[in-house]
């Protein structure tokens, strides 16, 4: 593995030759620093002697990874991962990035805090996550958290290097800096989009920086985790966090009163209200939450979404409940709608999840209806 190592100096002690002499006819000992010579000027080398000299070679003690069992999961040690290639912002950073180093080296002695954001080239939610951290991105530091944006998958899902992921992750992370890296680059490829944490995209991770442990993971939240709050106190029991206090300021085109009167908690999959043929809502997508509704009907139906996209950009999917994705269809393509119109439709058949949502946090108000045959 690939390793940026410190430089710990070897100090080398002098050895100091110490040379006893008999003792000088007055019966004293000469010393090693009295500069006494014979009496033909000679130096002192039979008469003369040294002592010892006082310094010894002291290696600094060489910081020690706190151990992991491998895997990445809450209240576990983050395994010690390095990428060969990284950006730090727009650049190449030197010797790419090292958790070793993170935890060890006095270089990132401002941060106590350090955010993945493991991501996609192909997840709908992911832009509006990297969005919403880049804005946060000036806060973040100022409390000492560092972020890294971790993709995993190129758009067919298979492995991503570093400057594909850098020309991605760049087209929406324009504020802040923070590390870009592919996890096709880590030193065991793929190390980190593989570990069984990663279960959705996007997946956001909190590791303490002094004992490299996952304090906050967002499979345990139903909103986003409230990165800036568990950076102030990383101290904290952060195993169940509720949503945010602190968000970045976001440009709404809707507010709660423009939020749909509904029956169960849309905002969540396993509370989503029921959607019938024939049913109309007026709502909207007011926050960075998406809108969810449950399908019933066994046979054939069809959602329909109006709204201005002048407003703000609206897309609509089949939810995966398990992948925590929209569903694919043979192709791998989300069965769904996604254009650029005012209205958004399409076509499917049996039970579903509905979800609506806001492309890169885009908000707005919306007409959702569905027919059946």
């Amino acid at each position: 593995m690939k390793r940026s190592s410190f430089l710990f100096a070897c100090l080398l002690g002098a050895v100091v030759a110490a040379c006893s002499s008999e003792e000088s006819d007055n019966g004293v000992q000469p010393s090693a620093d009295s500069g006494s010579s014979t009496e033909d000027g000679a130096s002192g080398g039979d008469t003369g002697t040294s002592t010892p000299g006082d310094d010894t070679a002291v290696e600094p003690e060489r910081c020690v990874y706190p151990e992991s069992n491998g895997r990445v999961e809450f209240g576990g040690v983050v395994p010690d991962m390095s990428w060969d290639v990284a950006y730090l912002g727009d650049e190449l950073a030197d010797g790419g990035f090292d958790l070793y180093e993170f935890h060890c080296s006095d270089a990132y002695d401002q941060y106590d805090t350090l955010i993945f954001v493991v991501t996609t080239v192909w997840c709908p939610y992911c832009p509006g996550m990297m969005e919403y951290i880049d804005r946060l991105g000036e806060q973040l530091e100022q409390e000492g958290a560092l972020v890294v944006f971790a993709e995993v998958q190129n758009a067919s899902g298979g492995p991503i290097n570093t400057e594909g992921a850098q020309n991605h992750i760049s087209e929406y992370v324009t504020r802040s800096q923070g590390y870009r890296v592919g996890d096709a680059d880590n030193y065991e490829p793929n190390a980190l989009g593989t570990q069984r944490i990663i279960q959705a995209f996007p997946t956001t991770l909190v590791v303490r920086r002094d004992d490299m442990t996952v304090i906050a993971d967002s499979s345990r939240s139903n909103y986003y985790l409230p990165f800036v709050e568990v950076a102030m106190d990383p101290e904290a029991d952060w195993s169940s966090p509720g949503p945010p206090t602190i968000v970045p300021e976001l440009e709404l085109a809707c507010g709660p009163e423009d939020e749909e009167a509904s029956e169960g908690d849309n905002n969540r999959p396993d509370t989503a209200p029921v959607l019938a043929p024939g049913d109309e809502i007026d709502g909207g997508v007011c926050d960075v939450n998406p809108d969810y509704y449950k399908i019933e009907e066994a046979g054939e139906w069809t959602a329909r979404l109006e709204f201005t996209h002048a407003d703000g950009d609206l897309d609509m999917y089949v939810w995966d409940v398990e992948n925590d994705r929209p569903l694919a269809d043979e192709s791998g393509s989300p069965i769904g709608s996604d254009s650029t119109n005012d209205v958004e439709e399409f076509s499917y058949s049996g039970p579903a999840i509905l979800m609506v949502y806001g492309y890169r946090n885009a908000s707005g108000v919306y007409n959702l209806t569905l027919s059946a045959p």
